[in-house]
């Protein structure tokens, strides 16, 4: 009996998580204003490997988590979708390591302040420019989740651009993903 009312609690939960982020995806612009900020970072073209290194980075107010790939129990992946790119082969987008949370009894994984998402964007011709749009989205949640989301539009020529801090911030969550 006990298990049936756990599983009871879960669906009911995730049925309130559907239901709320429908209703707070009108206030987007609002939750974006206070709780979160998103920015697409550049860092600097890994030559022997031929990609780009960049990252998504995600910061959040106090109280405020994204999830992980797996989330556990409940919530959203981040997602990272590229369409009508130039000079690109694939793009590989990557997650550090996690910590565990608790969401109302439920069993979590994911970030909280400021997470970079990795990004490895491989290059067919360094010398040729790279542009496109990248469309990130993912699901923030401190009582209520809210999805969000972030249009990027990327043009840089790899092979010109080198941004030191950008790429050992980029290199220290990179360092983090699990293998």
């Amino acid at each position: 009996m006990c298990n049936y009312l756990i599983k009871l609690k879960k669906i009911y939960l995730c049925l309130g998580f559907l239901l709320i982020s429908q209703f707070s995806f009108i206030n987007c612009s609002e939750a974006n204003d206070k709780n979160y900020k998103i920015e697409f970072i550049k860092g600097k073209f890994i030559k022997d490997d031929n990609y780009f290194l960049s990252g998504i980075k995600v910061t959040l107010r106090p109280d405020w988590k994204i999830y992980w790939k797996n989330p556990g129990d409940a919530g959203l992946p981040p997602q990272l979708s590229w369409k009508n790119t130039n000079n690109i082969n694939k793009i590989e987008f990557l997650f550090p390591k996690p910590r565990a949370f608790k969401f109302f009894g439920i069993n979590t994984f994911g970030y909280e302040n400021e997470v970079i998402f990795p990004i490895k964007i491989h290059i067919q011709d360094s010398k040729k420019m790279v542009s496109g749009k990248l469309d990130f989205n993912a699901q923030i949640c401190n009582k209520i989740c809210i999805p969000i989301e972030q249009k990027i539009l990327i043009s840089f020529t790899p092979n010109r651009y080198l941004n030191e801090f950008n790429s050992n911030k980029i290199i220290n969550y990179l360092d983090r993903v699990p293998i």
